[in-house]
């Protein structure tokens, strides 16, 4: 499936609003838009939404994904999760940010 450069900016878009660090956003968004498009847009929300049970829950890095040397989760997403963990509103922005999964829509409903 080919994704508009409309698509990636409405996407943009709604993680800018999500009120996370403006240096973030690019990268996150990047980041999804190359799921989406090598593996596709469910393998893409599936990564999504295990990060946002790792912020959710804490825990161990979910298989598949980079680890840093202390163990945490490496890269982008990472430095979301730990700004996340940092106070209480910040949580709730990173939230958002990780459900901007629910941004994908599909023609027939999935299971």
């Amino acid at each position: 499936m080919s994704f508009s450069a409309q698509f990636e900016s409405g996407l943009s878009l709604r993680l800018n609003v999500t009120g996370i660090p403006s240096y973030l956003v690019n990268d996150i968004c990047s980041q999804i838009m190359r799921w989406a498009r090598c593996s596709g847009q469910v393998f893409a929300i599936e990564r999504v939404k295990a990060l946002k049970q790792l912020l959710i829950k804490g825990g161990d890095v979910p298989n598949g994904f980079a680890r840093n040397r202390s163990g945490g989760l490496k890269g982008v997403f990472g430095s979301l999760i730990r700004w996340g963990k940092k106070n209480e509103k910040n949580f709730g922005k990173a939230l958002q940010a990780l459900m901007s999964y629910t941004y994908f829509s599909f023609e027939k409903p999935t299971c």
